[in-house]
């Protein structure tokens, strides 16, 4: 699925000119803002199924995944919010949809690591070791709300988004789909209760898949500019976002069902 605008997109939807400046934005960040807090050093357990349509080393790791979140939530409790979140195809969340560790704790080093294979029903289980800090909240009033006009889309249909913002901020709003990199849909600022697309734009949800299929809206909420690329691989918009959520930006991300 490809998610369309027309007639066309915003001239400051794509910011690659600013990235420089988005990259010593968030560096600065880094030396100046002291992140991390209560370090600890403890065990966590993950687990995951896997069979036809999952390999054993795909299994395990997203039983890693899980054996990290889980050290985190052992070493903080569940306030810390580690999370396993994940969009599937099928029934059987099958690895090629995206999987997603939230979490307000880091695993800075794994100390040590060990899996084992279970039958009935079939399964990897990692347990490891690793070293864990909380992030510090730095502002915790800073918050945005995001809200899709429906959960389930037809191709064709237009989408809108609603936000709702704490206070002043930049958001840039971003679009996952199966089989395509993360594409930067909207990059603004925003004072008050707003919804997307504004003006005579229209977002239209296209599907070029014969079955059903999940996508994400990832809205990310910053106080300064940041100069975002119009695309990235998932891979590298993941270690991103958990940049940007350890200096104290706001993610908020949204799922929603495509069909033929």
């Amino acid at each position: 699925m490809e998610l369309h605008a027309q007639p066309t997109r915003d001239s400051d939807s794509y910011m690659d000119k600013n990235t420089l400046i988005g990259i010593i934005v968030i560096n600065i960040l880094f030396v100046f803002v002291p992140f991390y807090v209560n370090a600890k050093t403890v065990t966590g357990v993950g687990e995951y199924e896997f069979g036809a349509d999952i390999t054993e080393n795909q299994s395990c790791t997203s039983a890693k995944i899980k054996a990290e979140a889980d050290a985190i939530e052992r070493a903080f409790g569940s306030t810390v919010g580690a999370i396993d979140w994940e969009v599937c195809d099928n029934n059987t969340c099958d690895f090629n949809s995206l999987s997603w560790s939230d979490s307000f704790g880091q695993v800075t080093e794994v100390l040590s690591e060990s899996k084992v294979l279970l039958e009935n029903p079939r399964r990897c289980r990692v347990t490891l070791t690793a070293e864990v800090k909380a992030v510090k909240t730095i502002s915790p009033t800073f918050d945005i709300d995001i809200k899709l006009n429906r959960s389930t889309y037809k191709s064709e249909d237009e989408m809108t988004i609603g936000l709702k913002p704490s206070e002043p901020m930049f958001i840039a709003v971003f679009n996952w789909s199966q089989g395509y990199d993360v594409a930067m849909i909207k990059l603004m600022k925003i004072n008050k209760d707003t919804t997307l697309p504004q003006g005579d734009v229209r977002w239209l949800v296209r599907s070029e898949q014969d079955t059903t299929s999940k996508e994400i809206i990832f809205v990310i909420a910053t106080k300064h500019k940041i100069g975002f690329l119009a695309n990235y691989p998932t891979d590298k918009f993941k270690k991103l976002v958990q940049q940007l959520m350890i200096s104290g930006n706001v993610v908020r991300k949204i799922s929603y069902t495509v069909t033929p």
